[in-house]
């Protein structure tokens, strides 16, 4: 033990200022300690190990993990790509309304520029209808020809992996509405285009997108028939007062459609007054003429009448003399005519009331308008007698 002690004290020392332990402990004890720590250490140095200088970075170093059960493989899901912000849509605004036919043409914008195999993809989509999908380089597109209805679209970013293969690069837009409205009716013109008051007219109006919901209104709402998209009848009512009225369209909420540019208008005309019969005058009263007699002296004849009335101012005695039927002589206010024959023969003298113009050559023949009264004689002049024979008619 004293050999121990005495051979030991440097171990012993080493051993209490490198692992704190103190003199006081028993031989033995010290002794058991002090072999161990010599002990862990030569066994570090038979297996080599490296020096603190050698000691591997914690991120390259190869630990030997402890034989385990084989796990079943884990699967690691697939990490979902990170996607760029929306687009942005600039018009039209959500809500806008557009005339039937007419150009929408659909706006967004990007702050970068797209890159090779990159398009806008945009989604329109009607109520209760498939998605039309459209794939673009530009910032804008007009749609085609799309029907009456409402209507959401959206825009997003997409990349072509393949033939109509596509994957999402950006975010999809929010959706933006808009509503087509159904086409104007549009009145062209109207058959008849006027009537009189009082009396019912079946019109024709024939124009562009009518459908059986519109009435026509000439003045008033008119009980209407649809015939087909381009023609409607309607009858105009007895009552309507005379007037221009335009010719409009109204549809089932009562509001008034724009018919056309120029406005097509139906006119009820005043009815032209009743004739009113002209009473007849009481024709007047034409006493017959009374013939007094010739007076011949030489070759000069004077004929001779009276009458009971007074002529009128544009009445006149038509003297007429001739051999057979007599020819219109002179027209006289005076109840006497003197005029010379230089035939013998028969003659017949005639004098009636003709009405008329003194300026005319002569009234026309008896036929009762323009000589209204006559009396007629036949005498002879000449031959075996020198005085004038009558001869009663």
């Amino acid at each position: 033990m004293n050999l121990l002690r005495g051979n030991c004290s440097k171990p012993r020392d080493f051993a209490s200022g490198y692992f704190g332990i103190t003199s006081t402990v028993t031989p033995a004890t010290f002794l058991i300690v002090t072999s161990l720590v010599v002990f862990i250490i030569l066994s570090g140095l038979a297996c080599g190990g490296p020096t603190p200088a050698e000691t591997l970075p914690p991120h390259i170093r190869t630990l030997t993990p402890t034989p385990t059960d084989t796990p079943s493989p884990t699967v690691i899901p697939t990490p979902t790509p990170t996607l760029f912000p929306p687009v942005m849509l600039t018009g039209p605004e959500s809500g806008s309304e557009f005339d039937g036919g007419s150009e929408v043409t659909l706006r967004w914008s990007y702050p970068y520029a797209l890159q090779a195999g990159e398009y806008y993809r945009l989604r329109v989509q009607a109520e209760g209808q498939n998605i039309s999908v459209f794939y673009h380089s530009e910032d804008h597109f007009t749609l085609p020809a799309f029907p009456s209805g409402k209507y959401e679209w959206a825009v997003a970013i997409v990349r072509s992996t393949g033939e109509d293969r596509y994957e999402l690069v950006s975010q999809e837009s929010d959706w933006y509405g808009f509503e087509i409205a159904p086409p104007k009716p549009v009145v062209h013109s109207i058959s008849p285009e006027n009537t009189v008051r009082g009396r019912g007219a079946q019109v024709v109006v024939s124009g562009e997108n009518f459908t059986r919901s519109l009435t026509i209104v000439i003045g008033v709402p008119l009980p209407t028939t649809f015939m087909d998209p381009g023609t409607m009848t309607a009858t105009i009512p007895m009552t309507l007062a005379a007037a221009k009225y335009p010719v409009l369209v109204q549809d089932a909420t009562g509001a008034s459609i724009s018919s056309a540019p120029s406005t097509v208008f139906f006119t009820v005309e005043t009815p032209p007054p009743v004739p009113r019969a002209t009473p007849k005058p009481t024709p007047r009263s034409y006493p017959p003429i009374e013939l007094l007699g010739i007076d011949v002296i030489a070759s000069n004849v004077t004929l001779k009448w009276t009458w009971s009335q007074t002529l009128a101012a544009d009445e006149w005695f038509a003297v007429r003399v001739g051999i057979g039927e007599p020819h219109s002589k002179t027209w006289t206010k005076e109840q006497r005519y003197t005029f010379s024959l230089t035939e013998a023969g028969e003659y017949t003298w005639e004098i009636a009331v003709c009405r008329g113009d003194p300026a005319a050559v002569h009234c026309s023949s008896l036929d009762g308008t323009e000589l209204v009264v006559s009396r007629r004689e036949v005498f002879r002049i000449g031959g075996d007698s020198t005085e004038p024979t009558i001869i009663p008619p």
